[in-house]
Order: C-alpha cells, then sequence, then structure tokens
C-alpha cells in the first residue's frame, strides 16, 4: 500500500506523456494569511517554498485575493530562489476568479526575466481580450500575440504561460473548458524567473488591474495543452491526501480479495 500511495504522490506532481514532463515545483492552492492581518501567504504547493507579503491586497474569506489598483503599490512575487529557467523550459499557471472594471492595456501578469524589469512577458487586457507584450510593448506583435475571442472577465479563468527550452513562450487562456493560444513566434526570454508580478507590470506606473487570483503554480518544463486540464485544477494537499488514501485503500482491499 505505501508503495502504491508514493506512486500516486508522484503522479500528482509530475505530468508526462509524448512529450517532456512537467513537474511541479512550488504554488499556492488557496491565499490564506499566516495570521490575522500579516499580509502575507505562504505555498503549499510542491517541493520549494515561496512566501508571499501582498501590498494593501483584499483578503477574501474564500482563500483569493484582490489586487488593489488604486494605489500605486505592486505585488511582486520574487521566485528566483525556485531556479526556473527559459534555457530548459518552465511554466507558470495563474486562476482567476475574476478581474473586472479593466482599462486597456490593464497589466493581468508581468514575468521579469534576468533581473531587469524591461526584460518581461506582460499579459494584458485589450479591448476584451488578452494580448501579450514583450519587454512592455506591443510594437510588431503578430496576430497570434492576441487573443481571436473575447474572455468574460467577470467569471473564472486561467493563464497558463509557457516558456519552451530556449525561451521561446505561448500564453494558454483557460475559460470554461475552452482553452486560446497566445504567442509571439520571433521573441524569446531564455533568462531566469526573477519576478510575477500579478495586476500590474513591473517597472511602469499606471495599468494596473483589480483581478482576484485563486490559486498560482510554478512548473519546471514548459506545459503543452494536452496539460492544461491537470496543472489548472491541482488539488489542495489535504484534498489530495484523502484521495490517495482513499485509493489506497480501495487498491488493498481489492488486492486482498
Amino acid at each position: 500500500m505505501k508503495k502504491t500511495l508514493s506512486l500516486l504522490a508522484v503522479t500528482l506532481l509530475g505530468i508526462s506523456g509524448g512529450h517532456a514532463a512537467v513537474t511541479l515545483v512550488s504554488g499556492f492552492s488557496r491565499f490564506d494569511q499566516t495570521s490575522p492581518d500579516s499580509g502575507t501567504a505562504v505555498s503549499d504547493l510542491g517541493t520549494k517554498s515561496l512566501s508571499w507579503t501582498l501590498n494593501d491586497a483584499i483578503w477574501n474569506n474564500d482563500g483569493t485575493w484582490t489586487s488593489n489598483a488604486t494605489n500605486s503599490k505592486k505585488n511582486g512575487l520574487n521566485v528566483s530562489s525556485l531556479q526556473l529557467s527559459g534555457a530548459t523550459g518552465y511554466t507558470v499557471n495563474i486562476n482567476f476568479s475574476s478581474a473586472a472594471s479593466l482599462d486597456n492595456t490593464d497589466s493581468l501578469f508581468c514575468a521579469s526575466i534576468g533581473g531587469t524589469g524591461l526584460n518581461s512577458i506582460v499579459g494584458r487586457y485589450e479591448s476584451g481580450k488578452i494580448g501579450i507584450a514583450n519587454n512592455g510593448g506591443s510594437s510588431g506583435r503578430p496576430a497570434s500575440g492576441l487573443s481571436s475571442t473575447a474572455i468574460d472577465f467577470n467569471s473564472p479563468f486561467s493563464l497558463t504561460l509557457s516558456v519552451q527550452a530556449g525561451g521561446a513562450y505561448s500564453v494558454f487562456i483557460t475559460q470554461n473548458g475552452t482553452t486560446q493560444t497566445v504567442s509571439w513566434p520571433n521573441m524569446a526570454q531564455a533568462g531566469n524567473l526573477d519576478q510575477l508580478y500579478i495586476g500590474c507590470w513591473a517597472t511602469l506606473n499606471g495599468n494596473q488591474s483589480s483581478p482576484t487570483v485563486s490559486g498560482l503554480s510554478f512548473w519546471e518544463g514548459a506545459a503543452t495543452q494536452d496539460d492544461l486540464a491537470a496543472i489548472i485544477n491541482v488539488p489542495e494537499p489535504a484534498t489530495a491526501s484523502l484521495s490517495l488514501l482513499g485509493l489506497g485503500a480501495l487498491l488493498l482491499r481489492r488486492r486482498r480479495k
């Protein structure tokens, strides 16, 4: 039974198929403050720990948080300890409960790479759709860099940044079981992921938004569309443990029969 549970646990952490595996490194299945009014959440997913102190965020009772776009404070998470490199590939998934009241070019996330604010990948709102910007700008961006279908920003959706080995990247937009892919094939960001900002762009004043975030995870390896369901729906650790124990008990019972 112990061997079975171990194998199942490994399956939860790594996803593989006819392509390179992606492995869960760290993340937050929900956001709860470490103590009342601490403003800090600690990761509960993966093998590496992260601590995130949010600036003037609204902490919601359902384990989500909402960014405050009315001030100049920005919520960036230092993830340099995860050693995620565009040279070898990595994936970042953000689950949003909503992102209402957006203005054109408001940033939903910014992946800051190589330690410089301009060296970044930005996912932003553009007239009802989601577009990507490289180094904060969209000049020369191909049609593939803007989603073809509008998003309902009052409902849950997920943004999954997949950086392939060598730095070429795509962003998957998933809502109601449907996925769109945006990409900028001629651009690459092969450096290490240093900071992840949500609701703002790292170095640009303004362009802030007030999304509500329900989950965040970091993975080694570049995800494909086939990986998305498992990446987006990573269970809370307590739920996963109960599922493993229940399945393990069922397998043991069958074996005894």
